[in-house]
């Protein structure tokens, strides 16, 4: 195989890996904001940052479940 070749299949491999990401906290935004409604964001606007909300509220539903 070529460099070349090796190269493009690496960048391809990190694409997909960013994209999955992505996905994954699309889908992990939503959830919240479907599980706490105004309370996401209130949490959201009154944290530091989107982050740390967010993070905040996934401890506060593992705590309850």
């Amino acid at each position: 195989m070529s460099t070349g070749i090796i190269v493009a299949i690496v960048v391809v491999v990190v694409v997909l890996v960013a994209l999955a990401v992505m996905v994954r906290l699309a889908v992990r935004r939503r959830h919240l904001r479907e599980r706490f409604g105004p309370e996401y964001e209130r949490a959201v606007e009154s944290g530091d940052s989107r982050t740390a909300a967010e993070r905040d509220l996934r401890e506060r539903e593992q705590r309850h479940d």
